[in-house]
């Protein structure tokens, strides 16, 4: 069974170096693309403190929680069941200065993904997957995480042959 789990920030976004106010995130919006071309559950992941609609409030709360190797606590928008017995998990987020959102890090330590196959998309405004790939490897060592998808934030809302070319190429059969 597939699932899409996803971090994806709402709010104040960099898009071709401009801020932009989005009300669906650019990384939600490729899970939502996912979850319906797979037809599986589609769960997010959602800070218990949520990250600054501000731009540049975000880039520093996360600055640090990096720095501090802070790990913030969150709730997902399911039941963990809807993962739990997953064996294929696609999981989205933002690059974040070059690596995952501490807050996907978090989820990626609580839980182990042993035996399962881990599938990232990230989206990104130039920095691509940057370390994450190895990120999951490292906080999942018993999972196979397989190649990523890097899609920059700009193009999301035209990214369906990306995504078809991907699922393609991981060998991933679609509804």
């Amino acid at each position: 069974m597939a699932v899409v789990v996803y971090f994806s920030h709402r709010g104040e976004n960099l898009v071709n170096g401009q801020l932009q106010s989005l009300t669906v995130g650019n990384t939600e919006w490729v899970a939502r693309t996912l979850a319906e071309r797979l037809a599986c559950p589609l769960v997010q992941l959602v800070p218990r403190e949520p990250y600054p609609i501000n731009y540049a409030a975000t880039v520093a709360r996360v600055k640090v929680e990096q720095q501090r190797n802070q790990l913030p606590a969150f709730q997902l928008s399911t039941s963990p069941a809807e993962f739990e017995t997953a064996t294929r998990i696609f999981l989205g987020y933002p690059n974040w200065n070059g690596t995952l959102p501490p807050v996907v890090t978090a989820f990626l330590k609580q839980w182990s993904f042993a035996g399962c196959e881990i599938l990232p998309f990230c989206t990104h405004e130039g920095g691509g997957l940057g370390n994450s790939v190895a990120l999951i490897q490292q906080c999942c060592p018993d999972a196979k995480v397989r190649t990523g998808l890097p899609i920059r934030g700009s193009r999301v809302t035209r990214s369906e042959r990306a995504v078809t070319y991907w699922l393609r190429q991981i060998e991933v059969s679609t509804n």
